[in-house]
C-alpha cells in the first residue's frame, strides 16, 4: 500500500466512522431526518420485508457504515467498502440537505454548501472505488484470460492444420 492510500483512506473514512458510531448510539437524533421521508421509507421497508422502526432502520444503517467504514480505513475490501460507503453518502446528503425543501436565502444558502460538501466525500468515495491500487481490476484479468484462452486455442489449431 503506498503511503498515499495509507493515509487518505482513514481520513476519508473517517468521517463515516464517527457518523456510523453516532447512529448505533443515540439513533433518535437521526430518526428525525428520516421522518420527511417516511412514506418512501415504509414503501421500501414493506417491499424487502424489513421491520417499520425508524430507530432500529438508523442502527442498522449506522452499522453498515461503521463496518464499511472501518474496512475502508483498514484497507480490507476498501473498493466494496467505498462503494458501499458512496452508496450511503448520496442517501445521506439528500436526506439531510434537501434541497428542494429550503425556505429562505439563509436554510438554501446551508443545504447547498451541506450537499457539496457531501458531492465531494461522494467524488473522494468513487475515486477510492475505482482505485486498483495499481493491480488489474477482476474485468481486465476476465478480458485478459479470454483472449489468452482464444490465443492458445488459435496456436493450437494451426499446430493441428
Amino acid at each position: 500500500m503506498t503511503v498515499l492510500r495509507r493515509f487518505a483512506r482513514p481520513l476519508l473514512a473517517s468521517v463515516f466512522v464517527v457518523g456510523g458510531l453516532d447512529a448505533v448510539r443515540r439513533p433518535e437524533a437521526h430518526t428525525q431526518k428520516l421522518e420527511r421521508f417516511r412514506p418512501q421509507v415504509r414503501k421500501a421497508t414493506e417491499a424487502l420485508g424489513l421491520p417499520d422502526d425508524p430507530k432500529l432502520l438508523v442502527r442498522i444503517s449506522g452499522a453498515v457504515t461503521l463496518v464499511a467504514a472501518l474496512a475502508l480505513a483498514t484497507g480490507r475490501a476498501p473498493r466494496v467498502a467505498a462503494l458501499t460507503l458512496a452508496a450511503i453518502a448520496a442517501k445521506d446528503t439528500a436526506m439531510t440537505y434537501p434541497l428542494w425543501a429550503a425556505r429562505g436565502k439563509v436554510e438554501r444558502r446551508e443545504y447547498i454548501e451541506g450537499a457539496l460538501r457531501g458531492a465531494g466525500l461522494l467524488g473522494g468515495l468513487l475515486i477510492a472505488g475505482a482505485d486498483t491500487a495499481g493491480k488489474p481490476s477482476l474485468g481486465w484479468r476476465i478480458r485478459a484470460a479470454r483472449e489468452a484462452k482464444a490465443a492458445a486455442a488459435a496456436a493450437s489449431a494451426k499446430l493441428g492444420a
